[in-house]
């Protein structure tokens, strides 16, 4: 993903773009609005690497391994022990996206 230099906004205009870009992904009532808004923003190697994090999230919290995770998805332990920690001492983001999907199956 391209990096935004911090310096060049204020924390406040920061925070309100942040808060404007929440809303309009909160405001999609389809998955295929939201298919449609991610596609367009992201390109096709960040959107597999978010899918693939939330696969690894998904994979953690059904008590999976380290070794089978990189086996099943072909991705690095530091990746694995990066999500692992936003899992366990995030915001409860993935917990909560899991467990809707986990509803939705």
């Amino acid at each position: 993903m391209a990096k935004v230099r911090r310096a060049s906004s204020r924390p406040s205009e920061e925070t309100e773009l942040l808060n404007h870009f929440y809303l309009g992904v909160a405001s999609l009532d389809t998955l295929e609005d939201v298919s449609h808004f991610i596609k367009d923003i992201l390109t096709t190697q960040e959107l597999a690497m978010l899918a693939r994090r939330l696969r690894v999230a998904e994979l953690l919290i059904q008590g999976e391994t380290y070794e089978e995770i990189s086996r099943q998805l072909r991705v690095g332990k530091d990746t694995i022990a990066r999500v692992h920690l936003w899992v366990d001492a995030g915001r409860g983001g993935y917990r909560t996206v899991v467990g809707k999907i986990q509803r939705h199956a």
